[in-house]
């Protein structure tokens, strides 16, 4: 072949190269462009859905502090000022992370209302607390029912609508600038492509020219074909001999099957085996992919979640394997999580309670572990699981009658204690009383 031939040849490749690796990087570019808008985006969306979700928050709390002060004014249970102190620093963080999340300009008089008005609803709930250590209850009603502490939640809910107006202008305004940047990035994106339809024009015009040295290449390329057949039939001696050597290694290879199909064979047999062992084992056993997707689950695990393997096979773990606190009632740690997050195995969490598919309860003690292939990489988690229900409920009864022993103890030392006042002579009636009082434990 003719070094003009060769080239001929060269040139469009390169040429053709060189177009698309510019398209390849025009490409790149738009696409990194995107994505750098949706990162953009999601980041507003992300700092809008948590404005909105503290505004609901914020409410909560608010109707959660009242309430338990109400209670405690009403009651005069210790519980209700325990329940108010721990939910206030909540409601305090709550309101300034959403003060910090909406721009100065949006929040300062909405955050202005709220502060002050939940400053002196502190105070007099405070006051009200105090009047109730007091055992005066009723002027602790007084306080929480009063014109001024109704004037001070009507301005707490007046910055409150101002807080979720801000929230609506914020959205408003989001929703402009994805517009203008989706616009933008539309006439950006768009600009390439004058130059890629330029660019795919003078390709195929060279393509063209390269045709015509292609037919010619191919005349002479005939030509060489038909000396090549004649070398052709000079191997097909050799071919024949080829082929005897194939057949024997095709004997060789049929071998080899039947040995792997009696490999497997004994595989399945072990997977049978291992699949009646786990049915036989009493606690509940679930194993996930990697991806927390059900795919197998025992018969114990299936009378504690009532989900039957063909119905929980394929389904995600939190949705078979339902587990809550049973103290705060808040979705538990899944172990499964845990397991993938950390390869290693957990303990056993506290006061977890499985809710079954009938949406009845269990107490149950879990622990997962992972499962490693050959090469040590995490391929799913063996999740085991028991019901402590039984136990749970020995162990409560224990601390009742323990409670109780103890208020007994408590009543028997006063009695004694009373007994030797009274024994001792010479004692007045009201140094009798002043003692007994004394003898009373704290909380009677």
């Amino acid at each position: 072949m003719s070094k003009s031939g060769l080239s001929g040849r060269r040139s469009p490749v390169l040429f053709l190269a060189a177009v698309v690796l510019l398209n390849c990087m025009a490409l790149l570019w738009m696409g990194w462009r995107a994505h750098h808008y949706d990162d953009s985006s999601r980041v507003a969306y992300e700092r809008t859905r948590r404005s909105e979700e503290l505004r609901g928050i914020i409410v909560y709390l608010d109707e959660v502090l009242t309430m338990s002060a109400r209670m405690a004014a009403a009651t005069g249970d210790s519980q209700w000022e325990e329940r108010y102190r721990n939910y206030e620093p909540k409601l305090d963080a709550a309101i300034k992370e959403a003060i910090e999340l909406i721009p100065e300009g949006h929040s300062a008089k909405a955050a202005a209302k709220t502060d002050v008005a939940n400053i002196k609803l502190v105070e007099m709930e405070n006051r009200a607390f105090d009047l109730v250590r007091q055992g005066r209850t009723d002027e602790a009603n007084v306080v929480l029912f009063s014109e001024l502490y109704e004037t001070q939640k009507q301005i707490y809910a007046a910055g409150m609508t101002e807080f979720d107006a801000a929230l609506s202008d914020i959205s408003r305004a989001a929703w402009k600038q994805h517009r203008r940047h989706v616009f933008l990035e539309i006439t950006v994106g768009a600009s390439p492509i004058p130059l890629m339809v330029v660019g795919w024009i003078v390709v195929f015009r060279v393509t063209r020219k390269w045709e015509a040295t292609l037919k010619e290449n191919h005349r002479r390329l005939a030509q060489q074909a038909e000396q090549l057949s004649e070398l052709n039939r000079s191997l097909d001696q050799k071919v024949m001999e080829r082929t005897v050597e194939l057949a024997e290694a095709n004997e060789e290879l049929k071998m080899e099957i039947t040995i792997r199909e009696q490999a497997e064979e004994a595989l399945r047999t072990s997977e049978e085996y291992q699949r009646i062992t786990l049915g036989s084992i009493g606690d509940g056993v679930i194993v996930t992919g990697v991806d927390q997707n059900v795919t197998l689950l025992n018969k114990a695990a299936e009378a504690l979640t009532g989900w039957t393997p063909e119905e929980a096979c394929g389904r995600p773990l939190e949705e078979v394997f339902d587990i809550i606190n049973e103290e705060t009632r808040a979705a538990a740690d899944d172990p499964v999580t845990r397991v993938i997050a950390t390869g290693r195995i957990p303990g056993l969490a506290n006061h977890t309670v499985l809710i079954c598919r009938d949406k009845t309860e269990r107490a149950i003690a879990d622990s997962a572990a992972p499962i490693h292939d050959a090469s040590g990489e995490i391929v799913g988690v063996v999740l085991v699981f028991r019901d402590v229900t039984v136990e749970r409920d020995r162990e409560k009864e224990k601390e009742q009658l323990l409670h109780a022993l103890g208020e007994r103890v408590k009543e028997l030392n006063c009695l004694y204690g009373l007994s030797k006042i009274v024994e001792r002579s010479g004692i007045t009636l009201e140094e009798i009383f002043q003692e007994t009082v004394e003898l009373i434990p704290p909380g009677w």
